[in-house]
C-alpha cells in the first residue's frame, strides 16, 4: 500500500479548469487571477510540506462572513442569483482547499469544482469554453478514478494494518509501473462510452420547448450595445464599445442571390430623432431619443397598415444574420425593408428561424422583438438597400403637420447661426423655406453639410486632452466650434441638428458599419466596435441615408496576414460551433435527417448510375453484356469470400485472445494487464500444460502457495518428476520477472519435457 502519487496533480488540474470555466462565462478576470494565486500557494505549501489545515472556527468564520456578503449582492447588487451563489462556491472551494484533512474534503473538492462547472455551463456558449469544458470531463474523470482508487487502498492499509517498512519495494515498484496504463485505458474506456451515449442523446433527443427554462439564471446577458439601447449620450459606455472587438453577430448578403463579398455594409439598428438633456437627472447630459410611441410599433402577425415597397423591381438584398445575445430588442438590417402582401396583411419580408414576436416600427422602419434577445437569434431579411419612398399621402401630411421630435431649441438656435455660415453650404440655406418639411433643397444642403463635416473635422476616440472644452458647454455645439474632432456620434448628432436647425426632417441611425469579411465562413464577422451612427434626412427620394464621419473605416481594429487568417479560421470555429450544437433543436434535427437521407439517396443514384453505364457500354453487343454481367457476377463473389474471410479472421482472432486470456486466469496472471496476460500465456503453454497434467492427478495449487513454493511441496512424486517441475517452474519465474523469451523450438522441448513427466507420474501411480 502506497499513496498514490497521480491523484493530487489530477485534483489541482481538475480545480483550476472549474475555475477557469466560470471565469469564462462570467467574464470575471479578476476573480480568475485571485483564485489561480489561492491554489498556486495552496500547492507550494502542500509540495514543500509547510501546509497545516485552518482551524474549524477560522473556517467557520470564513464561510459565514462570506455567506453574508453573497446574500447582500443577491438583494442589493446588479447581476443574477447564479452568479452570486458561483462566487460562493468558488470562496467555499478556496476554504474547502485550506482545511483539507482527509478524503471527505477531497470529495467535497470534487463536488464543488463540478457544481461551479455546471453554473458555467448555463450561460457560456464559446467554443473555447466547450474545449475547457470537454478537457475538464476527461481530468475529472481520471481523477475521480485514482479518487476512489486512493480510497479503496487506504481502507486496505487500515484494515490490514501492515507497516510501511513491511511493504516489498519490488510489490510497489510493480504497481507504479503498471497503474497509470491501466487507469488511463480505464478513462478512455469510459469516456468513450460515455461520449457515445452523450453524442446520441444530443442527435436524437434535441431541446425542445423547455430549453430556455433556466434563461433567468444566466451568469450575464449579451453587452453587444451596451450604452446605445433606447437611448443614446454622450458617456464612455458608447467609446468602450467602439474599442471592443467582441462579435455581435455574422451576416451572410446576397445580391438577387449572388454572394456579396468584401464590400461594407450598413445595418441599420433604430432611429432617434430628439435632441435635449435628460432633465430628471440631478447632472443634466444631453441625449437622443425616440419620439415615436409604442402606437408606433405594428406586430408583424396583425394586419396593420405599414406602407411600404411592395415587391420592387429593382435589386433585392437578402440577408441572413445570426445575431448572438444583445440584451436588446432591436435587429439589424439593411435600409429599405421589402414588404409583401400576406394572408396577414403586409409585412416586411422576415424570417426568423424560431418562433418570436415580431414588430416594426412603422415610422423608420425598425425591427423589434417582444423582449430583450438573451439568446441567439437567427432571422432572415430582405431589403432594398436604397432609400424608402415617400408616398403622395405621408408627403401632403408632413408638408401640414409638425414632424414628431422636436430637439432643444436652444441647441438648435445656436447650431443654426453656425450652420447659415456661407462656406457650409453655399447660401443654399438662406435660400430654403423653414415651413416645408419636403424641399428640393433637403438632400443638396445636407450633402453640403456632410462634405462640410468630412472635410474639416477629424475622426479620434481619445478626447482626454479635451475635456475642460467640453466643460459647460452642449457636446454638440463645443465640437463643432471648439474641439473639431470626435468619434461617429460627435459626427452624426451634429449633422442631424445642423439639419433639423434649418428645418429639414432628420435623425440618428444607430447600426453597424463592418468590411470585416470572413473568407473561410463566407460571410461578414460584425463586432461591438463597428458600432456606428449615421443620419437620414427626409427628401423628396425618402429617407436618404448620410454618413458626415471622416476618417471612420469600417474595421479600426484589422490585422493582416497570418493573424488575421487565423482570427477568421478561429471565428468560423466558433460560428460553427454556435450554430451546430449551442442553437441545435428539433428543427435542426430533421434538417441533419434529411440531408442524410438525400445524401444516401444521391449516392445509390450515384453507384446505379455506374452500373447503368458500365452494362450500357456498346450497348448493341450482346456478348458485351454478357461479359460484363459474368466479371460483376465474378466481382461479387470475389467481395463475398474476402468479407467472409474477414469475418472468420476476426472470429478466429476473438477466439484466440479469450482462449489465451483464460490460460493466464489457470497459471494465476488473471490481475495483470491485458496485454501482459497475452504475452505471458503465450510463452508458458508449457505450464499450462504442466497444471492440466497435475490437476488430472488431484494435485492442485492452492492460492496461499506461490508456484516456487507449490514445486516445492511436491518432495512425494519420483525424483525425475520433481526435478523436471522444479526446473519447469524457474523457466516460469524467469519468463514473468526476468522477461526472457521462449522461441517455438524451445517451447515444443518443454511441452516433450512435460509430457515425460505426465508419464512418470501415471507410471508412479499406476497399480502394482
Amino acid at each position: 500500500m502506497y499513496d498514490i502519487k497521480q491523484f493530487k496533480p489530477a485534483l489541482y488540474l481538475v480545480l483550476i479548469l472549474g475555475l477557469s470555466g466560470f471565469a469564462m462565462a462570467a467574464n470575471a478576470p479578476e476573480l480568475w487571477l485571485f483564485a489561480m494565486l489561492a491554489l498556486g500557494l495552496n500547492a507550494w505549501l502542500v509540495h514543500s510540506g509547510r501546509f497545516s489545515p485552518m482551524p474549524r472556527w477560522l473556517v467557520n468564520l470564513v464561510t459565514l462572513v462570506a455567506l453574508g456578503y453573497i446574500i447582500l449582492r443577491v438583494n442589493s447588487g446588479p447581476g443574477t442569483p447564479l452568479m452570486a451563489v458561483a462566487q460562493f462556491l468558488v470562496l467555499l472551494q478556496l476554504v474547502k482547499l485550506y482545511e483539507h484533512r482527509a478524503n471527505r474534503d477531497y470529495a467535497q473538492l470534487l463536488i464543488l469544482s463540478l457544481l461551479l462547472m455546471v453554473a458555467a455551463a448555463i450561460n457560456a456558449t464559446s467554443l473555447a469554453f466547450g474545449v475547457v469544458l470537454l478537457v475538464y470531463l476527461v481530468i475529472s474523470l481520471y481523477c475521480c478514478l485514482i479518487f476512489h482508487l486512493k480510497v479503496e487502498a487506504d481502507r486496505a492499509r487500515a484494515a490490514l494494518a501492515i507497516p510501511e517498512d513491511k511493504i516489498s519495494p519490488l510489490t510497489i515498484r510493480q504497481d507504479q509501473r503498471f497503474l497509470p496504463r491501466s487507469m488511463r485505458r480505464l478513462t478512455g474506456f469510459v469516456l468513450v462510452n460515455g461520449l457515445t451515449v452523450a453524442i446520441l442523446v444530443f442527435i436524437f433527443f434535441p431541446r425542445g420547448t423547455g430549453s430556455g427554462m433556466l434563461g433567468q439564471f444566466q451568469l450575464r446577458v449579451g453587452t453587444a450595445l451596451t450604452g446605445l439601447g433606447g437611448k443614446v449620450g454622450f458617456d464612455d459606455e458608447i467609446n468602450n464599445v467602439l474599442q471592443n472587438p467582441e462579435v455581435v453577430a455574422h451576416v451572410t448578403v446576397w445580391r438577387n442571390d449572388r454572394l456579396i463579398e468584401h464590400q461594407p455594409i450598413m445595418l441599420r439598428g433604430y432611429t432617434l430623432d430628439t435632441y435635449g438633456a435628460e432633465v430628471s437627472r440631478s447632472v443634466s447630459k444631453p441625449e437622443w431619443t425616440r419620439s415615436w410611441q409604442p402606437s408606433d410599433e405594428a406586430f408583424l402577425s396583425e394586419k396593420q397598415p405599414v406602407r411600404g415597397t411592395l415587391r420592387p423591381a429593382g435589386d433585392i438584398w437578402r440577408q441572413r444574420v445570426v445575431l448572438r445575445p444583445t440584451g436588446l430588442r432591436y435587429l439589424f438590417a439593411m435600409q429599405g425593408l421589402i414588404f409583401q402582401q400576406t394572408d396577414r396583411g403586409i409585412d416586411p419580408v422576415v424570417r426568423p428561424e424560431r418562433a418570436m414576436n415580431l414588430r416594426c416600427g412603422l415610422q423608420d422602419d425598425a425591427l423589434m422583438t417582444s423582449e430583450a434577445l438573451n439568446v441567439q437569434f437567427e432571422y432572415e431579411v430582405w431589403s432594398t438597400n436604397t432609400p424608402r419612398a415617400i408616398g403622395p399621402f405621408d408627403a401632403l401630411m408632413r408638408q401640414t403637420l409638425p414632424m414628431p421630435g422636436t430637439s432643444d431649441p436652444k441647441v438648435l438656435e445656436q447650431i443654426r447661426e453656425f450652420t447659415l455660415r456661407p462656406e457650409i453650404t453655399d447660401g443654399l440655406a438662406a435660400k430654403r423655406p423653414r415651413l416645408y418639411p419636403i424641399h428640393e433643397l433637403n438632400e443638396p444642403i445636407a450633402s453640403k453639410i456632410e462634405s462640410y463635416l468630412r472635410g474639416n473635422y477629424s475622426y479620434t476616440l481619445d478626447l482626454t486632452d479635451s475635456t475642460e472644452q467640453f466643460r459647460n458647454t452642449d457636446p454638440v455645439v463645443a465640437f463643432l466650434t471648439k474641439v473639431r474632432k470626435g468619434y461617429c456620434m460627435h459626427f452624426a448628432s451634429a449633422m442631424a441638428l445642423m439639419c433639423q436647425s434649418l428645418g429639414i426632417p432628420a435623425r440618428v441611425v444607430v447600426g453597424f458599419k463592418c468590411d470585416d469579411y470572413n473568407s473561410i465562413g463566407r460571410y461578414y464577422i460584425v463586432r461591438q466596435s463597428h458600432a456606428h451612427m449615421w443620419v437620414e434626412v427626409l427628401t423628396q427620394r425618402g429617407w436618404v441615408a448620410f454618413d458626415p464621419t471622416s476618417g471612420r473605416t469600417a474595421d479600426t481594429n484589422r490585422a493582416g496576414g497570418f493573424f488575421q487568417g487565423f482570427k477568421h479560421f478561429f471565428d468560423y470555429l466558433e460560428y460553427k460551433w454556435a450554430e451546430n450544437v449551442i442553437t441545435y433543436d428539433r428543427t435542426n434535427q430533421q434538417g441533419v435527417m434529411r440531408s442524410a437521407d438525400t445524401a444516401l439517396t444521391n449516392a445509390v443514384v450515384r453507384v446505379d448510375g455506374f452500373v447503368h453505364d458500365l452494362f450500357s457500354f456498346h450497348r448493341g453487343s450482346e456478348s458485351a453484356v454478357t461479359f460484363w454481367r459474368a466479371f460483376f457476377d465474378i466481382l461479387a463473389t470475389i467481395i463475398g469470400l474476402m468479407v467472409a474471410a474477414i469475418f472468420a479472421a476476426i472470429a478466429w482472432y476473438l477466439i484466440q485472445q479469450y482462449r489465451l486470456r483464460r490460460r493466464a486466469a489457470r497459471i494465476g496472471f488473471d490481475t495483470l494487464p491485458v496485454n501482459e496476460q497475452i504475452r505471458l500465456a503465450k510463452q508458458l503453454a508449457f505450464y499450462d500444460q504442466l497444471a492440466r497434467v497435475l490437476e488430472r492427478h488431484q494435485i492442485v495449487r492452492p492460492p496461499h502457495l506461490t508456484p516456487l513454493e507449490f514445486a516445492h511441496s511436491l518432495v512425494y512424486l519420483p525424483g525425475a518428476a520433481y526435478d523436471a517441475i522444479r526446473r519447469l517452474t524457474g523457466i516460469l519465474y524467469r519468463v514473468r520477472f526476468g522477461n526472457a523469451k521462449l522461441n517455438a523450438a524451445r517451447q515444443h522441448r518443454l511441452e516433450t519435457v512435460v509430457s515425460n513427466v505426465a508419464s512418470a507420474i501415471e507410471h508412479f501411480r499406476a497399480p502394482g
